[in-house]
């Protein structure tokens, strides 16, 4: 993989393989230092100067949820309350965790953030 680094810090990554560039596009969020990393294919006319990111990826960490409720579409119903669903963490749906869940969500940075959910009166 290589880079370039464009304006606005947005940077190309360059892949000799399509497997890896997949992988990158599909196995995040990806976080760097911390900072979730934003991940998108290019598109032609992208325009660093101009470009506005509107949605991102990111991990949802759920406390106190009784282990029966590790199940997928718990977790997905769960998930689409703070956006769309993207994936739900493998350590959630084998229960081998079970101080909290994780679901990765698609937000919509243009909507306040939720920052608690309740589910059957626990937040």
């Amino acid at each position: 993989m290589s880079l370039i680094d464009l304006e606005n810090n947005y940077f190309i990554a360059k892949f000799l393989l399509v497997e890896d560039m997949r992988h990158v596009l599909s196995g995040g969020p990806w976080q760097i230092a911390e900072q979730y990393v934003v991940t998108q294919q290019w598109k032609p006319g992208f325009n660093a100067k101009e470009e506005k990111i509107t949605h991102m990826t990111a991990w949802v960490q759920i406390n106190g949820l009784n282990v029966e409720y590790f199940r997928s579409d718990v977790m997905e119903k769960i998930g689409n309350l703070s956006g769309t669903i993207v994936k739900v963490d493998a350590h959630t749906m084998s229960q081998a965790r079970g101080k909290f869940a994780r679901v990765c969500v698609k937000l919509d940075l243009a909507k306040p953030l939720t920052p608690f959910i309740e589910v059957e009166g626990r937040s």
